[in-house]
């Protein structure tokens, strides 16, 4: 028994870096610590952060290949076949008194800048801040990242793949957003 318990644990162990640093997002974090500097009577207490690979997001496929075969289970798992990284980071947020009080973290205007990516959603009001770009290669969404702040909860995401099925879904599933991710608007 014991040595099959040291079986496991050591082929845990050297699967370990397939997985791509599941459970850490050091990007997130100075994003996080920068809106903390900009609004410090606010309060954040992460309760997700993950950093999802190629091997974590086909173990995911696999299982939700297992579930009943709903729409929504086929939906998530096509959308899963052209993921190849996603990093996510949820705080709960409290005592923020405005989402206006907080700008763009530098962090993210240089990702911006030095990536080229282009905004397809930006919107800055009192109760919420959210901000949506996306990287192109070669005609296609290859990256996304999002920002989005609002009084309950500060939510990071970073999606990395072939995203323009993705996108139209999104656009489908949200008719009011017409073609927002594409033009760049």
């Amino acid at each position: 028994m014991k040595n099959a318990k040291l079986k496991v644990l050591t082929a845990l162990f050297l699967l370990l870096p397939l997985f791509n640093g599941c459970f850490w997002t050091p990007e997130f974090s100075a994003i996080v610590a920068e809106i903390e500097r900009q609004a410090p009577e606010a309060d954040f207490r992460r309760e997700i952060q993950l950093n999802l690979g190629p091997a974590s997001i086909g173990l995911a496929r696999t299982l939700l290949g297992l579930a009943p075969d709903e729409r929504e289970i086929r939906l998530a798992r096509d959308i899963l076949r052209d993921v190849q990284h996603i990093k996510i980071a949820v705080y709960e947020t409290y005592n923020l008194r405005s989402a206006r009080q907080v700008e763009l973290p530098n962090a993210v205007a240089k990702m911006i800048e030095k990536h080229h990516w282009k905004t397809a959603v930006r919107a800055h009001e009192d109760d919420e801040f959210v901000m949506a770009v996306y990287k192109q290669h070669r005609q296609s969404i290859a990256e996304m990242f999002v920002l989005s702040l609002d009084r309950n909860e500060l939510v990071l995401v970073q999606v990395d793949g072939r995203l323009d099925k993705l996108f139209k879904r999104v656009m489908e599933e949200h008719a009011d957003v017409g073609d927002i991710f594409i033009s760049g608007r």
